[in-house]
């Protein structure tokens, strides 16, 4: 074009950005041009840091990220199954955790919102013959404050089916570990118990409560309820880490944490589930409960699988993983991402690389035991040789340290003035806890 032509070109443009319509139109254009690259800019910049940290071939699931309103990166990593090389899709099922736990909640809050219970009823009101049920409220169950323990089962009971009236039924053998509402302790036995207290409120099952309550108001149509005689279409198979190696997880039905743990969903379910939260789809009781006061809604659940949600509505992002592993490469992920969306630089990681040492099997014992941290308790144990933090095995790094595979955390266990072990010192991606021997 020659440059008389251009000259023509500017002077027609500027004409008519200079009439009110004309000049909405230009500036409409040109805000969205805007927000179309920075859109994408985040597309890069997201996919850019999660195939690095893939590269350390422990990231298994689907990743998926909003921002300004608009999903810019969804995307599956390895496996459904390992065995069979299914790739995981975007459509993959994953076992959710305690992500369930804020579902439960909304359940319970309309069942509130319509009359048919109160947050300050007890245990007593609808279940009979429940020990401390006179003193444990609806209100205590949701905030772990029931005094109720975190589970009730022991391993071997964890792979049969159960519904929410076994567990309520199971849950009456539970000692409680202090009065309630005196404290605060983690419980998915507590979710159990307010689980079966709704199926009887209602007269419905969870599942056909979750549908009801949860799933069809956000649109979620590849979530549900789980249990080992039921067959869940896109399902993945659960893993642990070893060095170097996939190693399967052990069967698990998690009925017996139904209402705490117990949902299948896919990463854009999850995603559908914290936008109606913090739209007000569930009502402004639900997004009180739920939205901080940050305007944050976050949620993170964890068993041989990982759940991690996370929107800001006041930055204007959502973040969601969902794995079937238990890695620190979903860590890696969950304090990196939410930055990259809020418009700061992330270079990629530097992965761990450990020489692990060899510790006789005598010494390992030394540290077997429960640790109490300010919300949880972490018990120690030993398995054919292996020495095991939760659920999830460590490996020694130096002399009593030792690191976690399953979120590439570091355990440092303390020692008094006697030279006995007193202590643990936990240091993760993002936070430093310290616990105490019980």
């Amino acid at each position: 074009m020659a440059r008389r032509d251009i000259q023509a070109l500017l002077f027609s443009i500027n004409t008519m950005i200079s009439k009110p319509a004309f000049r909405l139109i230009f500036v409409t254009v040109i805000i969205l041009s805007v927000t179309s690259t920075s859109a994408q800019n985040k597309t890069d910049e997201v996919g850019a840091y999660v195939d690095s940290v893939d590269k350390s071939k422990q990231l298994l699931g689907v990743v998926l990220a909003s921002y300004k309103g608009k999903i810019v990166f969804e995307k599956a990593y390895g496996f459904a199954s390992e065995e069979l090389n299914v790739p995981s899709q975007i459509n993959t099922r994953f076992a959710i955790a305690s992500v369930t736990k804020p579902m439960t909640r909304v359940i319970t809050l309309k069942l509130v919102e319509e009359g048919k219970m109160q947050l300050n009823d007890t245990i007593g009101k609808w279940v009979k013959g429940f020990p401390g049920g006179d003193k444990i409220t609806i209100e205590m169950l949701l905030d772990h404050k029931s005094g109720l323990p975190h589970r009730i089962t022991r391993p071997e009971e964890e792979t049969a089916p159960y519904t929410a009236a076994d567990m309520l039924e199971k849950a009456k053998q539970a000692v409680l570990e202090f009065e309630p509402g005196s404290k605060e302790s983690y419980s998915s036995l507590g979710y159990s118990v307010l689980t079966g207290i709704l199926e009887i409120i209602s007269g419905k099952s969870y599942s056909e409560l979750l549908d009801h309550y949860v799933f069809q108001p956000a649109g979620m149509n590849s979530s549900m309820d789980s249990r080992s005689d039921t067959i869940i279409p896109y399902r993945s198979t659960e893993y642990r880490l070893a060095p170097g190696r996939l190693i399967p997880a052990p069967p698990q039905d998690y009925s017996f944490i139904v209402g705490a743990g117990s949902v299948y969903s896919t990463a854009h379910d999850v995603y559908l589930f914290g936008d109606a939260v913090v739209k007000g789809k569930y009502g402004e009781a639900v997004k009180k409960a739920l939205v901080d006061s940050s305007g944050r809604f976050r949620e993170n659940g964890s068993s041989y699988s990982r759940c991690f949600v996370l929107f800001d509505t006041k930055k204007d992002y959502g973040f969601i993983l969902v794995s079937n592993v238990l890695s620190g490469a979903n860590d890696l992920l969950i304090r990196d991402i939410p930055k990259i969306l809020e418009d700061q630089k992330i270079s990629p990681p530097p992965l761990p690389h450990f020489n692990f040492i060899q510790v006789p099997v005598s010494k390992l014992q030394e540290y077997v035991g429960a640790y109490k941290f300010p919300r949880f308790t972490n018990h120690i144990t030993m398995d054919k040789g292996k020495i095991i933090s939760g659920d999830s095995q460590i490996f020694p790094i130096g002399e009593d340290r030792f690191f976690r595979l399953a979120d590439y955390a570091t355990l440092t266990f303390t020692r008094n003035s006697s030279g006995k072990i007193d202590g643990l010192k936990w240091e993760g991606l993002t936070t430093t806890f310290m616990g105490v021997r019980q």
